[in-house]
């Protein structure tokens, strides 16, 4: 936190007009909340305060990933770090307004700890699935599993939790998860998880995207937008959903070899081997077969062992020979 004020003074000694900009922003929402505080003191019960901190601070948090431009420029950085003193002064007032101002400062350090006290539910299904198979399926004996049982029907019956002595904040199951044949949470066509009061997570393959860089994403990013995303992941992830021929020609792609079939239905399906030279994308030499799908007619790129021919590189994908594959009619052997 300090690297980041620090770094926010910094950008707003060059950048005045937006730093006035962003103090104005700060203290319109520092007001704003501040008035929240003082028009829910008298009706607030522990619970009560507990569920408005988590949705508060969860909303700060979703709101400042989707609004964050992906230039992070000086503005933005200014703007971030406003922002974020303003919400800390708030969660500050109220701290104070529950505790006393000489007890302040132990609440902002439980507040900070209150990952201690975060569980997935069913979200986390790991070790439940390991505790019980334990049990379940190995027998294992000579540990007292009624003191697990709470935590294996939390884990079955609700989602997300805090759990803590004097109260318990829960989450119900999202009405909508989607995943990818691995288990994965994906979807492209939306959230991969959806709760009743409209939360949303978004991601692709396992990788989790916030809501405006997701949309991007899926819309098709040009390749030079694409290639300043900071997180590998996600990078990796958009360009799935480039424009083939345009990542080819920016990563500076080598056609090896070219094959066409003919489908059940008589289509051609083509496919092209590729390699990319080591360089701005890729640390070492890289190889990818592009072709069409049978029962789609689009195109997929996947990455490939190194190979100089067709045949090779989607056998070593399909785990057979080059001779095998050869035989292979799509739609017939290949969807």
């Amino acid at each position: 936190l300090q690297g980041l004020l620090l770094a926010g003074v910094q950008v707003a000694e060059t950048h005045r007009s937006a730093t006035r900009v962003a103090t104005d922003v700060a203290t319109d929402v520092a007001t704003y909340v501040a008035t929240r505080v003082a028009t829910r003191v008298a009706t607030r019960d522990a619970t009560d305060v507990a569920t408005y901190v988590a949705t508060d601070v969860a909303t700060y948090v979703a709101t400042d990933d989707a609004t964050r431009d992906a230039t992070r420029d000086a503005t933005d950085v200014a703007t971030d770090v406003a922002t974020y003193v303003a919400t800390y002064d708030w969660l500050r007032l109220l701290a104070v307004d529950f505790v006393g101002a000489a007890n302040v400062d132990l609440a902002m350090g439980c507040c900070r700890s209150v990952w201690r006290i975060y569980q997935g539910g069913n979200m986390w299904s790991g070790f439940p699935a390991y505790a019980e198979a334990t049990r379940d399926v190995l027998g294992l004996v000579g540990f007292d599993w009624s003191t697990y049982q709470a935590w294996e029907d939390a884990a079955k019956c609700g989602g997300f939790r805090f759990v803590h002595e004097k109260f318990c904040i829960v989450s119900d199951f999202p009405t909508r998860l989607m995943v990818n044949d691995l288990g994965q949470p994906h979807c492209t066509d939306g959230p991969s998880h959806e709760w009743r009061d409209g939360f949303r997570i978004y991601h692709l393959n396992g990788v989790r995207f916030d809501e405006a860089l997701y949309w991007r994403v899926v819309g098709g990013m040009p390749m030079q937008d694409i290639l300043r995303i900071e997180d590998v992941d996600q990078r990796t992830q958009a360009m799935r959903f480039a424009d083939v021929d345009e990542f080819v020609r920016h990563a500076d792609g080598v056609s090896l070899d070219k094959r066409i079939k003919t489908a059940a239905d008589g289509s051609l399906v083509h496919y092209n081997l590729i390699r990319f030279p080591a360089g701005e994308i890729f640390s070492e030499d890289a190889y990818y077969c592009i072709f069409d799908c049978p029962s789609t007619g689009k195109r997929h790129m996947e990455g490939v062992e190194v190979s100089s021919t067709v045949a090779e590189a989607m056998a070593w994908a399909e785990e057979i020979t080059p001779a095998q594959w050869e035989a292979r009619v799509p739609l017939v052997h290949e969807t």
